[in-house]
C-alpha cells in the first residue's frame, strides 16, 4: 500500500494520499504530518459518504474535487467500500493525477483486501451473546417492556416469541438500543390484528 501511494505522490503537485475503507477506516496514508490520524479519519469518512449519498440518489459519480485556497482535495471511488483521497496544490494538473490514480486502482484494491485479511486473522473472534444474556444485560429493562407490549396482543407466549426473535436479531448485529425497531419488525408476524401491530410498533419506538 505504501509504495502505491508513494507512486501517486510522485505526480507534480501531489502532497500526499490516503485510502479509506468503510470496514477498517484509514488503511494507508502518506499525507503530510499536518494531517493527524483523527483528522484523516474524519475527513476521508465524510468524503466516502458523499459517494454513498450519490448511490442513494442514483447518481453515477466516481470522482470529484473540492477546491480550497490552499489545497485541492481529489476523491476517487475505488469500489463501494473504499475511497482514495489525494491532497494536491491548488494548481495541480487534475487530469494527470486522475490518470495516475486510475493506473493504481486495481493494485490498491488488492492491497485493501490483503489488509482486511490480516485484520481478520489478528482480531480475536468474539462470540455472540445468547438471548438469555441479552435479556439479563443492559437492554433487559427495555426488552421486558417489549415483552409486556407484545403480551397484550398474544398473551403468555410473548416470552417465548421474544426469545426466538432475539436469536434471529442477534445473528444480524450487535444488541444495541438503536436496533430495537428491527427486533419489533421480527415480532410483528406474531400479531394478527393490524391495529395492534401499529400500537406495538409505536410503543417500541417510544423506548428509543
Amino acid at each position: 500500500m505504501k509504495n502505491l501511494l508513494e507512486e501517486i505522490k510522485t505526480s507534480p503537485g501531489v502532497l500526499g494520499a490516503c485510502v479509506f475503507s468503510a470496514k477498517n477506516g484509514i488503511v494507508g496514508s502518506n499525507l503530510p504530518a499536518t494531517f493527524n490520524a483523527e483528522q484523516q479519519q474524519r475527513i476521508t469518512s465524510i468524503l466516502h459518504r458523499v459517494f454513498r449519498l450519490n448511490d442513494a440518489a442514483k447518481l453515477d459519480v466516481n470522482a470529484y474535487e473540492i477546491q480550497y485556497d490552499e489545497a485541492l482535495l481529489m476523491a476517487r471511488r475505488l469500489d463501494k467500500e473504499a475511497t482514495l483521497v489525494v491532497v494536491c496544490t491548488p494548481d495541480v494538473n487534475v487530469p494527470l493525477v486522475s490518470m495516475a490514480c486510475g493506473m493504481q486502482t486495481a493494485e490498491l484494491l488488492e492491497a485493501i483486501d490483503s489488509h482486511q485479511g490480516e485484520a481478520n486473522q489478528q482480531a480475536p473472534q468474539k462470540s455472540k451473546p445468547t438471548p438469555a444474556e441479552v435479556l439479563n444485560g443492559p437492554l433487559g429493562e427495555k426488552l421486558n417492556l417489549i415483552k409486556k407490549s407484545l403480551a397484550r396482543s398474544i398473551g403468555p407466549v410473548a416470552g417465548m416469541a421474544l426469545e426466538n426473535a432475539l436469536a434471529s436479531w442477534l445473528e444480524k448485529g450487535e444488541p444495541e438500543a438503536g436496533r430495537l425497531v428491527d427486533l419489533a419488525e421480527l415480532l410483528l408476524p406474531e400479531i394478527d390484528d393490524d391495529g395492534e401491530k401499529a400500537t406495538f410498533v409505536r410503543e417500541v419506538k417510544e423506548l428509543l
